[in-house]
């Protein structure tokens, strides 16, 4: 959510029929600053995923019952961790399965939302409470 809102930025967007220049101004601006913030994440994610790669050593060795992972931290200390394949292939399932049960739960209670609204339901009001400013309901 905090990349979709950097890149979209409410904010930044306004009526520019309705608006004086200085306020499209300011709005581009504001546009500007939340997309250069965006991507700055984005970067620093990806330079960390890359740092991850470069740093980190995994030498995988398979024997007919177990999966033997060498760990090497960037400190040069190493740690063995003995696994059978039953075993990571049970937590890999049931983290997949968590990971779509959440996925529908979310759609389902938060972005569908059939239980409750929070907000002004009136479009021509103000939007003042928190329901308006966060969009749920």
């Amino acid at each position: 959510w905090t990349l979709f809102l950097l890149f979209t930025c409410k904010c930044g967007q306004v009526n520019h029929a309705r608006s004086t220049q200085q306020q499209i101004k300011k709005a581009l601006w504001m546009s500007r600053v939340g997309s250069s913030l965006a991507y700055l994440f984005c970067a620093a994610g990806i330079a960390y995923t890359v740092r991850f790669f470069i740093v980190y050593d995994y030498d995988v060795h398979r024997d007919a019952n177990s999966v033997v992972a060498n760990i090497t931290v960037g400190d040069g200390g190493r740690s063995a961790v003995k696994q059978s394949i039953e075993d990571y292939i049970g937590g890999l399932v049931l983290s997949r399965l968590l990971g779509y049960a959440t996925a529908w739960l979310l759609t389902f209670f938060v972005y569908f939302n059939p239980l409750i609204s929070w907000g002004t339901p009136d479009p021509s009001k103000p939007q003042t409470g928190i329901g308006d400013l966060i969009g749920l309901g």
